[in-house]
């Protein structure tokens, strides 16, 4: 009797000490982690344009997404020195046991799929420098080690183009709201990279468009001479052959441009500044005026700066 009375109370004991975890909430233990220290290589891993657009830097306002053995770091938090010459990134990532370590890193804004990223044809520009969170960099891997790094260099390289379109012919002082540039060739979308080489496998894989569209969050003045810089990213041209029959609509506070080139070839080349002018002197152009005039939309493609749109469903 004595010693079923003995089992009796251990488990009453057990069924104890299990009510009180449940009733009080014992927190599991917290993940432990640790923090790697990426020193950005090369001077084409750069971010903003200065006036000249010939020199570039880094901002440390950059979101960079950082991973080791393909997993997402927790954080990652960029500094800059030199004056943005350079740049460290401070990643932290949880303890994960493994046969060996690679690390690698990607710059951009958004990041829901590190596959597939998306350079959108909706930017927003300055009169000094291009879209900043339609940027994109990707770094090549570190070689492979045995255990986790604490310090470590990447090489990023910048798998977009950076172009440079100076509007001539406007007014002085004539406020510039959006550009549209249109070629035949596919100037933005999602693309796919190789991580292991550091590039892009294929541009263009969906939501393609040959259009790119640059908005202002203020209305920017035409310089005294009427000439307007306008900056956006872009893919670069297929195999680097070149792109055709382009055009461009300007919006302004005065007027709306429409010009269209043919028999003349662009080239977005890679890890360079492309650079050509627009003039829109010979442009059709048309007054804006105060009167209201709606136009049907269906999709915020279709919607453009000095029309107002009323928006239905497809």
């Amino acid at each position: 009797m004595e010693k079923k009375h003995f089992i009796t109370i251990a488990i009453a004991s057990v069924v104890l000490v299990s009510c009180q975890k449940e009733q009080f909430g014992i927190a599991p233990a917290e993940e432990e982690t640790h923090t790697v220290t990426i020193a950005a290589q090369t001077e084409k891993t750069v971010i903003d344009i200065q006036a000249d657009a010939t020199s570039v830097k880094w901002t440390g306002t950059e979101t960079v997404t950082a991973f080791e053995n393909g997993k997402k770091s927790k954080s990652a938090h960029i500094s800059t020195t030199d004056g943005g010459a350079t740049a460290v990134i401070e990643a932290e990532f949880t303890n994960v046991v493994a046969d060996s370590y690679k690390y690698n890193a990607i710059v951009a804004k958004s990041l829901s799929d590190k596959k597939n990223p998306l350079l959108p044809s909706r930017q927003t520009a300055t009169a000094s420098s291009y879209d900043s969170d339609a940027d994109i960099l990707i770094s090549d891997f570190s070689e492979p080690s045995s255990t986790v790094a604490t310090n470590l260099s990447l090489r990023f390289a910048r798998p977009v183009v950076i172009n440079r379109m100076l509007l001539l012919g406007l007014s002085e002082n004539e406020k510039v709201r959006e550009v549209e540039f249109r070629a035949s060739c596919c100037l933005a979308g999602r693309f796919s990279i190789d991580y292991d080489e550091g590039k892009v496998s294929e541009y263009g894989i969906s939501e393609q468009k040959s259009s790119i569209i640059v908005s202002y969050r203020n209305d920017e003045a035409a310089a005294s001479d009427g000439t307007f810089p306008v900056y956006f990213l872009s893919f670069p041209t297929p195999d680097q052959t070149g792109c055709g029959n382009f055009s461009v609509r300007v919006a302004t506070d005065k007027y709306i441009y429409n010009k269209t080139v043919s028999g003349k070839m662009l080239e977005f080349k890679l890890n360079t500044i492309t650079k050509f002018k627009m003039d829109l002197s010979t442009a059709t152009k048309t007054a804006v005026s105060g009167d209201e005039t709606f136009v049907q939309a269906i999709s915020a493609d279709e919607i453009r700066s000095g029309v107002q749109c009323i928006i239905t469903a497809a």
